[in-house]
C-alpha cells in the first residue's frame, strides 16, 4: 500500500458500512423497488472503473462488495415478483 491516499481510506470505510447496512435487506424477505435497486447498482458499476482510474484501490474492493448487494437485492426482487 505505498500510494495509499486518505480519500481512498474514507470511501473504503463508506463503502464497508453501506455493505453492513445491505445485509439485512438481502435477508428480509421484502425488498425495495426495482426503481431503487437497478439505478443504485448502475451507477455503483459505474464508479469501480472510475475509482480505479483513481488508483483507489481499495476503494474498488469495498465498491465491489456493495455493488454485488444491491446486484442480489435486484435479481432477489425479480425473482420475488416471477414467483408472484
Amino acid at each position: 500500500m505505498e500510494n495509499l491516499v486518505w480519500q481512498d481510506l474514507v470511501l473504503m470505510v463508506g463503502q464497508f458500512v453501506f455493505f453492513i447496512s445491505l445485509i439485512p435487506i438481502v435477508r428480509s424477505k421484502e425488498k425495495p423497488p426495482l426503481l431503487a435497486s437497478i439505478p443504485t447498482a448502475i451507477v455503483l458499476t459505474v464508479y469501480i472503473p472510475t475509482l480505479w482510474s483513481l488508483h483507489l484501490y481499495i476503494s474498488v474492493i469495498s465498491t465491489i462488495l456493495v455493488t454485488l448487494g444491491w446486484w442480489v437485492i435486484a435479481i432477489q426482487k425479480i425473482l420475488q415478483r416471477k414467483a408472484n
